[in-house]
């Protein structure tokens, strides 16, 4: 989001607004798209990758390998990558850039690795490679110049609405097919539409995790105060464990 702002002596940022009677646009949604040839990661010299990476999706109860490497937002896939050190190697999620975003295995039994991407990952492409992490330094795994091994894939995450897929569960968490809108009042978040309490959690957009509180209604909000202005991702999950993912700008 592009958003004018002026900085204050005392370093605070404030938000220039449009008056209320003006029909100027005082802001615009902007979407970054990273284009480079050049790797930004940096390859590990240690260790390499040994056979073909493979994905698998499981879609109905059945195994759907490397079908449309596309997966959901908290649903457990697998991913197949022999490396030459199996103990400390890990799947993680890239940016099409190259740009470690976050680990997503959550077990590994041999060369397989049980992965899930969290609800704090927006939408979007992205590529799945092996990597190492030490002293905090990322160190992707990949093939030795002499082999033609598939060592990365692609990965489409989509940010499925859960929500919906219960007509139950819509009830309980809305109005008449109301959609769920975050606003911000008297330094309070409120959920509009949220008729039914459920859990909200706030985290920024590194995936950290800031507030947390239980039994939020639309009529029950969420102290922000100490939040600095800036955008910010809300979980909210439901009585029945089910999870919904929503922005919200704190100017």
């Amino acid at each position: 989001m592009l958003v004018p702002y002026i900085v204050q002596q005392n370093g605070e940022k404030n938000i220039v607004k449009r008056a209320p009677s003006s029909p100027w646009i005082d802001r615009l949604p902007l979407t970054i798209q990273y284009k480079t040839n050049t790797k930004k990661y940096i390859p590990s010299e240690e260790f390499q990758v040994t056979s073909y990476m493979q994905l698998n999706i499981k879609e109905n109860g059945s195994n759907m390998v490397n079908k449309i490497f596309q997966v959901d937002m908290e649903k457990n896939f697998m991913v197949s990558m022999p490396t030459s050190n199996q103990e400390i190697s890990k799947i993680g999620l890239f940016y099409s850039n190259g740009d470690f975003y976050t680990n997503i295995t959550t077990s590994r039994k041999g060369a397989v690795y049980t992965c899930k991407i969290p609800n704090t990952v927006q939408d979007g492409t992205y590529v799945i490679m092996p990597y190492t992490e030490e002293n905090k330094e990322i160190k992707v795994i990949e093939r030795t110049n002499d082999k033609y091994y598939m060592d990365r894939l692609p990965l489409v995450v989509l940010e499925e609405d859960i929500w919906e897929e219960d007509s139950s569960l819509a009830s309980l968490s809305q109005k008449n097919g109301e959609n769920l809108i975050p606003y911000v009042k008297d330094n309070t978040l409120y959920i509009k539409g949220l008729i039914y309490p459920a859990t909200i959690s706030i985290y920024n957009l590194n995936g950290n995790k800031l507030k947390s509180q239980k039994n939020i209604t639309q009529d029950t909000g969420l102290t922000i105060y100490n939040l600095k202005t800036g955008v910010y991702i809300i979980q909210l999950i439901s009585e029945q464990g089910k999870v919904k993912s929503l922005k919200f700008i704190k100017e």
